[in-house]
Order: C-alpha cells, then structure tokens, then sequence
C-alpha cells in the first residue's frame, strides 16, 4: 500500500505489481488504502484464496464457493432521478446511512445466475468475506455447519462446534463447511438487525437428489 509497498497511490492508468511469499494457506482479502472509505465501497476489494499443496482425500471439498458481501447506495443524477446501471456509489448514504442494495460478488439474488447446484453426500466449503461495513448474518436452512477458518487461521478441531448461522463482521473473512444431506436446504444472508428492509442478496445451495 501507498507509504508501505510504494511510494504514492496507484495514478489513473497506472499499474502495480504486487508480490509475496504466502506463509499459509486460507482465505484473504484485498483492498484500497487509499481514501478507502471512498473506493473500498465502490468495489475496490475482494477475496483472494491460497491453496495448500496437498490435502487429505477426507478435507477434501466438493463444492468450493467464494462470497464477498457488499452493500451499495447507487447515486441518480440530477437529470436521472431513477438508479440507472453504472451509476457511481455515495461511500456514506444520506439520512440514516442505509444501503439500499445488498450484494454477493458485486450482484443481488435476480442477477446471480441461479443456485449452486450440489449432489447428495457432498462436502460444501463456503468461503465468506464482508467487505461491507455492517454485520451479515449468514444463515444455512436445514443443515449445521462449522467454521474450519476465521481470517485467515484455522479453527481447531477442538474449538469447533455445529451452527446454523455465523455473523460475519466487517472486514471478517470466514471459511464453514457442511455435508449436504437434506434435500431442503438454501443458504441465505439474514442482514444486521440495524439495517432496514432493503434488496436481498442470496444465494441458494440447492441438493440434486438422483
């Protein structure tokens, strides 16, 4: 970042290249530095996944899904009082500061292309960043899971315990895993208590059972 890795910002137009040497594997996350309260909530940020080099056949997933939660507030223009596609972000929207759009990877339930179709006996690995700034709830119907990884570290096996609903706070990255044997299932978000009722986002696990 500008100070640490550069000297200033990435310019307009500009590129940066950005190497390390991972110390572990697990589930990251990127993003702006600068004016960040600006251009992280303008998209600027995401999830990066290191993989280990080998892994036993029984931690081994079937399903591999990543979700980065957002939240949005679209600005219409003066010449366009409706929300249009492409419209710019406000960072911290008037009044009570609510965003009227709850994103998973940048799309609401209606643009997500459908549900994550998954086979009986399957092992589910879902990998959840919130790069907003309120708390998600994530909430899995029909089925317990358990948190193997919280920012980055493994949870011990000792320390873990079967949930159906992790709150995931802001700038929090977790990874929960479940054995999908229910037929009637969906994985949804259920957003902060604070937040008003707004879009949802969500995104369905749904079981073929042949």
């Amino acid at each position: 970042m500008a100070g640490v890795s550069q000297p200033e910002p990435i310019a307009p137009g500009q590129t940066f290249t950005y190497e390390f040497a991972p110390e572990h594997p697990g589930s990251f996350a990127y993003h702006s530095h600068t004016d960040s309260a600006v251009q992280d909530l303008r998209g600027l940020d995401g999830m990066f996944i290191i993989q280990p080099k080998k892994v036993a056949a029984k931690d081994q997933a079937d399903v591999d899904v990543a979700m980065t939660l957002q939240q949005f507030a679209p600005v219409a223009g003066p010449m366009d009082p409706m929300v249009t596609n492409g419209a710019l972000v406000q960072p911290f929207p008037p009044g009570t500061g609510s965003f009227p759009f709850s994103t998973i990877n940048g799309k609401t339930g209606d643009a997500s292309g459908g549900p994550i179709m998954i086979d009986k006996g399957n092992r589910v690995r879902n990998r959840l960043y919130n790069a907003s700034n309120l708390d998600h709830a994530m909430h899995l119907h029909g089925h317990g899971f358990v948190v193997t990884s919280k920012n980055g570290h493994p949870v011990p096996p000792q320390a873990r315990s079967e949930e159906t609903t992790q709150t995931v706070g802001p700038g929090d990255f977790f990874e929960i895993e479940f054995i999908a044997d229910n037929p009637a299932t969906g994985f949804s978000t259920v957003m902060s208590p604070t937040t008003p009722p707004t879009p949802r986002c969500r995104a369905l696990t749904a079981p073929r059972w042949g």
